[in-house]
């Protein structure tokens, strides 16, 4: 039986990611016209604020618990969506340095 060659077109974003063998590989990151709020993400069921936060303004807005998939840990991480794709990722707490705005008195 012959299949032939089967073709297509798909909004995407491309990335450079290593895996677990420290090796490169290419991932495609699908438009999506909405995120999926309809499961947990990382253990995470988003309150109707969170989710209104994650499509006004693309963060969430404050920190929670997440649970890695592999180990089971729980890590603190702050939660977005990325503007063009709507998939929402998260990163650690612990790896984000924020500065607070300073202001001073110039009277």
């Amino acid at each position: 039986i012959e299949l032939g060659t089967v073709s297509g077109t798909i909004e995407a974003r491309l990335s450079l990611q290593a895996n677990d063998f420290g090796e490169v590989e290419l991932r495609f990151h699908r438009v999506r016209r909405m995120p999926d709020f309809s499961k947990p993400f990382f253990g995470h069921v988003f309150s109707e604020e969170d989710k209104r936060n994650l499509i006004v303004s693309g963060n969430m807005g404050r920190v929670v618990d997440l649970v890695h998939g592999i180990t089971g840990e729980t890590v603190p991480s702050l939660i977005s969506r990325d503007r063009l794709t709507n998939e929402l990722v998260q990163v650690r707490a612990d790896r984000v340095n924020s500065t607070r705005d300073q202001r001073s008195d110039f009277g």
